[in-house]
């Protein structure tokens, strides 16, 4: 590891110094040379300490009424609290700890403050999240590619619109051996059986509905 950025090592003293600008928790490993050319080694350890810092969280996700939101967030430096010190989060989440969770029930635009406190000082910072209406799915995936019989497949199927999709073959068989998954749209596994095989399938969620049809062919 290298010296926090502000910090300097004499080379001559042995003396480290300077103005840290960046936070620093670890172990650093210093050498020390004679004039005879024999060495020292020593491992030191380092804490720098400050205000928190909200720069490694710009932003929050928007969000989408009636599905369930929860992001966590991390701060720079000592924290003992985080508080909403102005404006309200969306109506349905809650500040936990270091999360904003649960599920907002009303649309809108909500610009609202954090504070961190610590030891060595607060910060504040002003975020805002939008919670829309949800968005009925449109599948996207074109088409699905001809697999092989006895040979392990695998296809995500994929469509836009607010999360959480849920996917099911409403019409149609699919190939022997194959299985879509409700939730992450993915379709896997090992055919048993050669030939076309013709189906729908349907991408569901709180907002809506849309279906497509497929096909596909197993060789062997």
């Amino acid at each position: 590891l290298s010296l926090p950025k502000g910090f300097s090592l004499n080379p001559d003293t042995g003396e480290i110094s300077g103005t840290p600008q960046e936070y620093f928790f670890g172990y650093l490993r210093v050498t020390a040379t004679a004039r005879d050319g024999t060495t020292a080694n020593a491992i030191i350890w380092l804490d720098v300490h400050g205000a928190p810092s909200f720069e490694d969280m710009p932003f929050f996700p928007n969000a989408v009424k009636d599905v369930f939101y929860g992001v966590p967030f991390y701060i720079r430096g000592d924290v003992n609290s985080v508080k909403l010190t102005k404006g309200s989060l969306p109506a349905g989440l809650n500040l936990y700890g270091l999360s904003i969770s649960d599920t907002p029930t009303k649309t809108g635009t909500y610009t609202f403050t954090l504070t961190a406190e610590g030891n060595y000082g607060s910060t504040s910072q002003e975020y805002t999240i939008k919670v829309t209406d949800p968005v009925p799915p449109t599948i996207t995936t074109e088409d699905i590619t001809d697999a092989v019989e006895s040979v392990y497949f695998r296809q995500y199927l994929r469509a836009s619109g607010s999360q959480e999709i849920r996917w099911s073959v409403v019409n149609g068989d699919l190939p022997d051996g194959l299985k879509l998954e409700k939730y992450s749209g993915e379709l896997w596994g090992t055919p048993t059986k050669t030939g076309w095989f013709y189906f729908t399938v349907q991408a569901e969620n709180d907002a809506g509905k849309d279906t497509k049809y497929f096909y596909m062919r197993v060789y062997k």
